[in-house]
């Protein structure tokens, strides 16, 4: 994958840099929410866990108190999982996804907005 990276000196001068890169796989989980932000009808989450088993999916709100909870079942067949959560009962703000399976943790913030 070539990478082009522009960015500014102290000087005020711009630069531009060419890398190649590889990509390699860290064994890290990935999450991803959308749309976000959301109106809390309905959210689709994707994300990679690379142990397989039970996961539990929280919501919790910016107190940390957990507002939205369901159990999913993770496979390891599969690179990427993905689940959707009607959160319309929750009111408009700030919340962190957290998805657990004993071993991984991931995280990721969603903004309600009605």
């Amino acid at each position: 994958m070539r990478l082009y990276i522009c960015c500014i000196d102290f000087r005020g001068m711009r630069q531009a840099h060419e890398e190649n890169l590889e990509l390699v796989n860290t064994n890290e989980g990935y999450i991803h929410a959308y749309p976000n932000p959301n109106d809390g009808k309905e959210l689709m989450v994707d994300y990679s866990i690379y142990s397989s088993g039970d996961a539990v999916i929280s919501v919790l709100n910016t107190f940390g108190t957990e507002v939205y909870k369901t159990n999913v079942q993770t496979n390891t067949d599969e690179a990427i999982h993905h689940a959707s959560l009607s959160l319309s009962y929750l009111p408009a703000g700030m919340y962190i996804i957290h998805i657990n399976n004993g071993v991984e943790n991931l995280f990721t913030k969603l903004l309600v907005v009605k």
